[in-house]
C-alpha cells in the first residue's frame, strides 16, 4: 500500500492524534516529502477522534495555503475516515469538524487528495513515525 501511495501521490502526510492517561491531547502530522512536522496541543480531555480529525484538517489547510496538490493523508482512525467518506455529519461526535474537512477536500482538484487508512497496529515501515513526533 505505501509503495502505491508514494508512486501515485507527490506528497504523503502521516497524521496522528492522541490522548494521554492524564487527559492531555495532541495532534501531529509529518511529511517526509515536504518536509514538515506539525504539532498541536489541544484542550485537555478532548477525544482521540477529535485529535485525529483535527490533524487531518490542519494538513488540508497547510496544503491549501501552500498550493500543494497530489497529496495522500494517512491516518489510523477508521471512524474519522468513515465519517469523512460518508459525509456522516449526524453520526459524527464532531460534525462541524468533519464538515470542515469535507468542505476543504472539495476545494481541491478532483482526485488530487486521498485520505487513507493505515491501522496503527500493523507492522508497516512508516506507521510508527508519528509516535516519534
Amino acid at each position: 500500500m505505501l509503495t502505491y501511495v508514494t508512486l501515485t501521490y507527490k506528497h504523503v502526510f502521516f497524521v496522528d492524534g492522541s490522548v494521554s492517561s492524564d487527559g492531555k491531547v495532541g495532534a501531529s502530522a509529518y511529511s517526509p516529502s515536504v518536509p514538515i512536522k506539525l504539532q498541536f496541543k489541544l484542550p485537555d480531555n478532548f477525544s482521540s477522534y477529535y485529535a485525529e480529525a483535527y490533524a487531518i484538517l490542519q494538513v488540508l489547510n497547510y496544503a491549501s495555503n501552500t498550493n500543494l496538490v497530489s497529496i495522500c493523508i494517512i491516518s489510523d482512525c477508521a471512524k474519522v475516515l468513515y465519517d469523512i467518506k460518508r459525509s456522516s455529519f449526524d453520526a459524527s461526535p464532531h460534525p462541524n469538524l468533519i464538515y470542515s474537512i469535507a468542505n476543504c477536500i472539495s476545494s481541491f482538484p478532483r482526485n488530487s487528495i486521498l485520505v487513507k487508512l493505515l491501522p496503527g497496529h500493523c507492522k508497516q515501515t512508516r506507521s510508527g513515525l508519528l509516535r516519534q513526533v
